[in-house]
């Protein structure tokens, strides 16, 4: 430790310290990060550097900070790291529930004792500090936004390996930047499965406001989905763009005012709940039940789709889509609907077309084939139903093939009096 009471310096040449965080949410309940640094202050020009270094299993990097203006603080950063897990050191997010929002917040662990790093003669100075993280939170807090209204701050991130929330990325690289309430995030990319990423963040303090541009490039969105989501029954690959802004004070408020736009281009898809071809193969026996069936989506059925469109508009708090295109083997996949935000419910018409099939030996398959037929898909998003009606089709059928109708309606007629009559069921 060198101070200059004249000069009003200080310098700290080596800093080792230890930051622990308690927390029973943690992996472990707990997570050490130790570090090592060197600090100098001159209060007469109002400036101070700080270095850090780490090289911890999941937190290796180097980073250094500079602060002028004391009165109205300016910071610039830099960051590089090797290698960052930070869900070493977060919290899982937890769901909000009435009953944790009226519970008080768990009270802060006691710091723990302060001891030497392994350099501990080389060292001036040890940090410790404990944390807990408060296990209850408000079920809708308001952003609070102050802090960013004064907030000028410039920096740089790179991180060769990075793991948040369970997704992994590399080669990340972000600029950041704040001046005036408004922040931004831009430009930022990186790579991450399979593919790349790149986009913009801003935020307006202000108003509040922000504004998210993001765009997926050949990224293997199953293996995404398995990682942030815990989910194994999803699958794609492909290109997402994303134009989203909003505004509000509340999760509630910002999914109300979302405006933008979402576009997809996705290959080797699968839609989970349904089998489709397998729906579309009881057409018989939905025309025997008054041309209606109806049932629950079940998460083992599926429709593997060789590639999937389309373009999602969100206004007001409702996604709508109306362009969606697919393709599988013997069907074609087109579809409008909407989903809202806020009550997470769908409201949803797929249009499925069976292709042309000369092995076909019903009649009455052949004659709808090519003929789109309403598949309808509501409800909330973790209790969906589906429901198939062929009445409209029936009619557009005999409209436009009114002679092959006939036939299949004779066939299926002979069928039903052989089995009446226990004659000889005809092919």
């Amino acid at each position: 430790l060198n101070a200059n009471l004249e000069e009003q310096t200080l310098t700290l040449a080596q800093l080792d310290g230890e930051l622990a965080l308690t927390d029973p949410a943690l992996p472990a309940g707990q997570a050490e990060l130790p570090f090592s640094g060197a600090m100098t202050l001159d209060a007469r020009r109002q400036h101070a550097t700080l270095e850090l270094a780490s090289s911890a299993s999941d937190a290796s990097f180097k980073a250094s900070i500079e602060l002028a203006n004391f009165a109205r603080p300016e910071i610039a950063f830099a960051l590089n790291a090797e290698r960052l897990n930070l869900d070493s050191y977060l919290a899982p997010a937890r769901p909000v529930t009435l009953e944790a929002a009226r519970q008080e917040p768990a009270p802060a662990a006691q710091a723990a004792s302060s001891k030497r790093g392994k350099n501990s003669a080389a060292a001036e100075h040890i940090v410790r500090i404990s944390t807990a993280v408060p296990v209850a939170v408000p079920a809708e807090p308001a952003f609070d936004l102050t802090p960013l209204r004064e907030l000028r701050l410039d920096g740089t991130l790179q991180i060769a390996q990075l793991q948040a929330r369970g997704i992994k990325a590399a080669s990340v690289h972000a600029s950041v930047h704040s001046a005036a309430g408004r922040a931004t995030l831009a430009p930022v990319s990186a790579q991450l499965y399979g593919g790349r990423a790149d986009g913009d963040f801003s935020l307006d303090a202000q108003v509040p406001q922000l504004s998210l541009n993001l765009a997926f490039n050949d990224v293997d969105f199953g293996a995404l989905a398995r990682d942030a989501l815990a989910r194994n029954d999803l699958s794609g690959r492909g290109n997402v763009d994303l134009a989203l802004s909003s505004s509000g004070r509340s999760r509630a408020e910002l999914t109300r005012a979302a405006q933008g736009t979402l576009r997809f281009a996705l290959r080797d898809v699968a839609l989970v709940g349904i089998d489709l071809s397998a729906v579309l193969g009881q057409l018989k026996e939905i025309l025997r039940d008054g041309g209606k069936q109806s049932g629950r989506f079940d998460r083992s059925q599926r429709t593997l789709l060789s590639h999937l469109d389309g373009t999602v508009k969100l206004a007001d708090g409702v996604a709508r889509n109306d362009d969606l295109d697919g393709a599988a083997p013997r069907l074609a996949l087109g579809g409008y609907g909407q989903f809202d935000l806020l009550s997470k419910t769908l409201d949803y018409t797929l249009r499925v077309m069976m292709a042309a099939n000369p092995a076909e030996g019903s009649k009455l398959l052949r004659a709808l084939e090519g003929l789109p037929v309403p598949v309808q898909v509501s409800g909330p998003a973790d209790e969906l139903r589906y429901s198939v009606s062929l009445r409209d089709v029936a009619s557009d059928a005999l409209t436009r093939r009114g002679a092959d109708i006939g036939a299949a309606l004779v066939e299926e007629a002979e069928r039903f009096l052989g089995k009446l009559f226990g004659g000889d069921e005809r092919k």
